[in-house]
């Protein structure tokens, strides 16, 4: 799993921060969720997105195994 990590060295007002700033944007299509993991040190924002996609793929796996045994059940009727 890959992750696109972004780097801005300028504030919004235009200004030159003191240190870079790392951004991430991660999604889950399946559950809906996104979010933008921020932080100073470009190995933790990768680890943090990291840890966020495989903990939404968990959930995901979760909720596609009941969408397919509630389908299992219907289909059984």
């Amino acid at each position: 799993m890959q992750v696109r990590i972004n780097v801005d060295h300028w504030t919004p007002a235009g200004r030159r921060r003191s240190q870079p700033l790392y951004s991430a944007f991660v999604r889950n299509e399946f559950l809906g969720k996104e979010c933008v993991i921020k932080g100073v040190d470009r190995e933790t924002v990768e680890r943090k997105s990291i840890d966020k996609l495989n903990a939404w793929a968990l959930q995901e796996s979760n909720g596609r195994a009941r969408v397919n045994a509630e389908a299992a059940f219907e289909g059984s009727l």
